[in-house]
């Protein structure tokens, strides 16, 4: 991933570590958006 485990876990725990480890888990986790929304369906808005 590019980042150590204790960066990982203490943005988990906290919301916050340091800054470059913390801007690429933020754009990781924006890049994943669409694996977290759900599917649309014909039919629906």
């Amino acid at each position: 991933m590019g980042i150590k485990y204790a960066d990982l876990d203490e943005f988990l725990l906290t919301g916050k570590t340091n800054l470059q480890a913390q801007e690429k888990i933020e754009r990781m986790h924006a890049r994943s958006e669409h694996k977290r929304i759900g599917v649309r369906l014909y039919g629906t808005d």
